[in-house]
């Protein structure tokens, strides 16, 4: 139902960084590879068969350093474990369209007015949803916004790409947006599965790359050991916040007012 897959790339065909009079390699470099993610039907981070042929480019997946999405999804964790309130999670497929347009129905006020309403009104509304429970994948062309929302013993998993699409209007994404429920606890478990899976071959990847040698490319092996290690137990301890009372509770009462309003607002 949810899976979080990856494949590091070959390390004799990652390409070290710089130009070639000056050229090095890192932890970083070294995860380089494919990652998607199985959502029940759908696939996230898939590109489609128009985005493909567009660009003449058989890859399939997200071709990018994988700690990039490593950082940014479990920037998230110290927030999923509390839940939000049950009027917001059911709407949180609309929460960005909503929020969206309240703002637009603002935009005309006299700037001074606008600030206003944005720093105290909107913002404190979306805060928690683009900063928190969410990222983007702006690195990406046409990159998603992904989140992650508890309510109680479950959890879904959102994203949506903006309407994002090719120059020709064809979309980027075989799965453009979307979400999917499931278990609180199958969730944390799937994503330690990920993290487990993902740092036993990087430690294959970095093994191998200590033992290579990279000629004239500057690469610090020691601290590449290093950063390993510091990697490896820093994004266990994020994890680990998934099964905890949160850090960083927030105001849903706050959060859940400024929402009603937003609805009213609409109407």
């Amino acid at each position: 139902m949810f899976n979080i897959h990856f494949q590091l790339q070959e390390l004799d065909k990652i390409v070290p960084w710089g130009d070639e009079n000056h050229q090095s390699m890192h932890w970083y470099g070294l995860t380089d590879g494919l990652l998607w993610i199985s959502a029940g039907t759908h696939t996230v981070y898939e590109y489609s068969q128009d985005a493909r042929d567009f660009w003449n480019d058989d890859i399939k997946y997200n071709d990018y350093q994988i700690s990039r999405f490593l950082q940014d999804f479990s920037g998230t964790f110290p927030f999923l474990c509390e839940s939000v309130p049950k009027n917001i999670y059911d709407n949180i497929e609309n929460f960005m369209s909503l929020t969206d347009k309240w703002k637009l129905l603002h935009e005309d006020l006299p700037d001074d007015a606008f600030e206003v309403w944005y720093d105290e009104t909107y913002y404190p509304l979306i805060e928690w949803f683009y900063q928190q429970n969410s990222f983007d994948s702006g690195h990406l062309v046409g990159g998603y916004q992904i989140g992650c929302f508890r309510f109680q013993d479950n959890i879904k998993f959102w994203w949506d790409n903006h309407g994002r699409t090719l120059e020709n209007g064809r979309p980027i994404w075989t799965a453009p947006k979307g979400s999917l429920e499931l278990p609180y606890a199958d969730f944390v478990q799937k994503v330690q599965r990920f993290f487990d899976a993902f740092f036993l071959e990087m430690d294959k990847q970095v093994d191998s790359a200590v033992r290579k040698d990279w000629g004239t490319v500057q690469f610090d092996k020691e601290e590449l050991v290093k950063h390993h290690q510091f990697s490896r137990e820093a994004f266990q301890q994020k994890i680990d916040a998934l099964s905890k009372n949160p850090q960083f509770p927030r105001d849903w009462n706050q959060i859940s007012v400024l929402w009603q309003k937003c609805l009213d607002e609409l109407k």
